[in-house]
């Protein structure tokens, strides 16, 4: 698996210490892409912290390109939130019934059931928190394979804003969908 580590020209000033920014990639399965931005303090004594995957992008440079036109604002946004990711969370909610082995799950299934949220919703764009509120049944490792699944088939496009990851239906799906419920 392909990995980039690059120190960004930015220093975010937070919490009473100055801290550098790295742009840490990974190369999925897939071929797509993941950004997290690490802040490392400038003091030795601090703690680094790393952000959830902050982008999605088609290759190695258009991930670097994406990073280097950050801006300040951003930069301030991502340390809260790396800072958040390492908090406590709360307990974890309670699964309903049995959940079926990632061995045995069929992917088919699943991404019908990610096409099933957004018809009883009725929004073409949802939360990805949604997904897993709404389906229980199966892992939420599996609601994101098949959310990927349905993002490579063009049915579904993933995007981050203001750190909430967020799955939006494609021209493609919602043509199919008109289709769907016309006479």
């Amino acid at each position: 698996m392909r990995q980039l580590k690059q120190r960004l020209d930015v220093q975010v000033r937070a919490r009473g210490d100055v801290h550098r920014v790295t742009l840490l990639g990974r190369c999925r399965p897939d071929g797509m892409w993941e950004a997290r931005l690490r802040f490392e303090p400038r003091a030795s004594s601090g703690v680094a912290l790393t952000t959830p995957v902050e982008s999605t992008q088609s290759n190695e440079q258009s991930l670097v390109r994406w990073a280097e036109h950050l801006g300040t604002a951003f930069f301030d946004g991502a340390f809260e939130r790396a800072l958040a990711s390492t908090e406590r969370k709360g307990p974890p909610r309670p699964v309903k019934g049995k959940i079926a082995g990632t061995t045995r799950v069929n992917p088919r299934s699943v991404e019908r059931r990610v096409l099933e949220c957004f018809k009883k919703t009725g929004a073409s764009t949802l939360n990805r928190e949604a997904f897993f509120e709404q389906i229980d049944d199966f892992s939420n490792a599996d609601v994101v394979r098949a959310i990927e699944a349905l993002e490579r088939a063009r049915v579904v496009q993933r995007f981050t804003e203001r750190g909430a990851a967020w799955v939006a239906l494609t021209a493609k799906a919602e043509a199919a969908k008109a289709r769907k419920q016309s006479p």
